[in-house]
């Protein structure tokens, strides 16, 4: 225990450590981005969507696109699959054509690159997230733990297999992932004093928003941060959380705007078409035939419940099954737990309300996608900078506990 003191000791008095480890930390995720995940790249249903947007970025009409995108995918894996294959045995709209449409800023970062990458542009563009996603979580982190803490947790966040998996594919939940943290990074230093992070933070949330429609994350960040400020009566952070909850707001609205403009579904629509996906899933596995234990497994994974379940019956169902698979996840992970703790013993950390905040957003992903199958992607993976942050609190607060009694 006397020799960890003196290393973590040792590690304390570290001086203007913080760029000597944040680059390390972008060397590792660029030499991990073009070695490992460039290795393993997948095509998906998902990303022919985001193709075909990509060619019309680029000035090819909707046909020639459509056409373009086909031959390429047809290529591919995914074409092999049962369950994908009609997407690729003519010209058949890809999948969620219309939910996807305000998701524009990926399949135009895309363009800008296809001409000298053509369809690997897409996973570059989320090789390059997963860059970006590393040294936005490492500078994250700073704000919660000292830099060798923070650089440990980054390493932890990079190398975890559903980070890692997703950021070989052409989907944009790595984007996602690198402009939340890079948005809960810029509100934190708000909080604490930029006013150039305030702008950091309003043009990450737009990017965020248009890539991933999650504006409620950032709104509820910011609605937990303004009611403790509210509480401990500072001006100052009162007046911080309404700016960054306007800016919230004012992405959410502008999105619903775009949407209606491109007749994109609404949550009411989604939710109906995830009932009748459902009812189509149950019945074709006919889950009534089946034991006891595995029907019961199949509930909490897969939804597998009445083949005629009304709508209603089945939302209550659904979003029961998609609280209990993500806590499932949760528990499972050990981490949110650490991450819990040191929460609850840091309270009094300026930030941990966005932390919180972050969480109680997600359940609005919940509500609005009630897909058990899809937590892990949907709800669990942009909790992953919030749960690290956790985490580094949790490591602060135990190294303090060991230095303060090898000190006595």
């Amino acid at each position: 225990m006397r020799r960890l003191a003196q290393i973590l000791r040792t590690l304390q008095e570290l001086q203007r450590s913080e760029i000597p480890f944040g680059l390390g930390i972008g060397v590792v995720a660029a030499v991990v981005a073009n070695t490992v995940l460039s290795r393993k790249i997948k095509f998906t249903p998902d990303g022919y969507n985001h193709a075909v947007r990509m060619l019309m970025a680029t000035g090819r009409s909707y046909e020639a696109a459509l056409k373009n995108a086909t031959d390429f995918y047809r290529t591919q894996p995914v074409a092999s699959e049962a369950r994908y294959a009609h997407l690729f045995s003519g010209l058949v709209p890809p999948e969620h054509w219309d939910l996807f449409a305000p998701r524009v800023l990926y399949p135009h970062a895309a363009a800008a690159l296809f001409r000298f990458r053509g369809f690997e542009a897409l996973t570059d563009v989320t090789r390059m997230s997963y860059i970006g996603t590393g040294i936005a979580t490492y500078t994250l982190l700073l704000n919660f733990s000292r830099p060798w803490v923070a650089a440990a947790m980054t390493l932890g966040v990079m190398f975890a297999p559903r980070v890692r998996n997703l950021s070989t594919t052409d989907m944009t939940h790595t984007s996602g992932l690198f402009l939340w943290t890079v948005t809960l990074d810029a509100m934190c230093r708000s909080l604490k004093c930029g006013t150039a992070s305030q702008f950091v933070y309003a043009f990450s949330c737009f990017a965020l928003t248009f890539t991933r429609p999650v504006p409620y994350l950032p709104f509820a960040a910011a609605a937990c941060a303004l009611c403790v400020g509210v509480v401990k009566g500072d001006r100052a952070k009162k007046k911080t959380s309404a700016a960054m909850m306007a800016v919230a707001t004012l992405a959410g609205l502008t999105l619903g705007f775009v949407a209606a403009q491109l007749k994109a579904p609404g949550v009411r629509r989604l939710i109906r078409e995830a009932h009748a996906r459902a009812l189509k899933a149950r019945q074709a596995e006919r889950y009534e035939a089946l034991g006891f234990f595995r029907r019961l497994l199949a509930a909490i994974r897969n939804d597998g419940g009445p083949a005629d379940q009304p709508i209603e019956r089945w939302y209550v169902r659904a979003v029961g099954l998609s609280f209990a698979n993500a806590l499932a996840h949760a528990i499972l992970g050990v981490a949110p737990i650490v991450a819990a703790v040191g929460v609850a013993k840091k309270r009094d950390d300026p930030c941990v309300p966005l932390l919180m905040g972050g969480v109680i957003g997600s359940i609005a992903g919940i509500l609005g996608d009630p897909v058990p199958m899809a937590m892990a992607q949907t709800i669990l993976l942009p909790l992953y900078p919030v749960v690290a942050s956790g985490c580094g609190l949790a490591a602060n607060f135990l190294i303090d506990i060991l230095l303060s009694r090898e000190g006595r």
